[in-house]
């Protein structure tokens, strides 16, 4: 990452934005890696934005948001759904490592609900129950009924990275959130 984008997208914008918002409800989208790896420029940079902002605005810390049409492809759960539903060859490198998946819509529904309320929160997006990578691919397995004979699981990593909200805001909709992905990437 360049320094000088990480500072001006996380510090600079919603400092600006908060000058300009003209009574409007702030919402600022902060991250949980600020909370678990506070000495990252990426987490330091929200960091600062979120302490700033705190008491002016709503801060929601994101875990891991996934889902939609407009999502990077190369993030874990898309780039899984999209092997599985064409074939390619895929690997799961961290299998034991756990994140606290939340659709996007479930992000969004909340934003709207935060819109007119000016009671500032802070706010941690998730379910507050972390799901490990290969779990995640066994429920996958059992959504679409079948094996995915092209995903492999890298057998020599055993290592384990808990990424979740402590306490989460929304509730555990993992599995019907990917079951209904499932079915929009394979078309029923």
């Amino acid at each position: 990452e360049d320094p000088t984008d990480v500072v001006e997208s996380n510090i600079i914008l919603p400092m600006e934005l908060e000058k300009r918002r003209n009574g409007a409800v702030s919402i600022h989208l902060s991250s949980g890696i600020e909370l678990l790896q506070p000495e990252h420029l990426y987490a330091a940079t929200k960091g600062v934005a979120s302490k700033i902002l705190s008491g002016k605005a709503h801060v929601l810390y994101l875990y891991t948001i996934w889902g939609g049409k407009h999502v990077q492809m190369n993030r874990f759960m898309s780039s899984l759904m999209k092997a599985g539903a064409s074939g390619e060859p895929y690997t799961i490198e961290t299998p034991y490592h756990t994140r606290d998946f939340v659709h996007i819509d479930r992000l969004l529904v909340l934003i709207e609900s935060l819109l007119y309320d000016r009671e500032w929160r802070t706010l941690h997006v998730g379910s507050g129950i972390p799901t490990a990578m290969l779990d995640v691919f066994r429920t996958l397995e059992g959504i679409a009924r079948r094996k995915f004979d092209n995903v492999s699981v890298n057998a020599a990593d055993r290592s384990s990275f808990l990424y979740y909200a402590r306490g989460g805001a929304l509730p555990d909709t993992l599995y019907e959130d990917m079951e209904r992905e499932w079915r929009v990437i394979i078309g029923t």
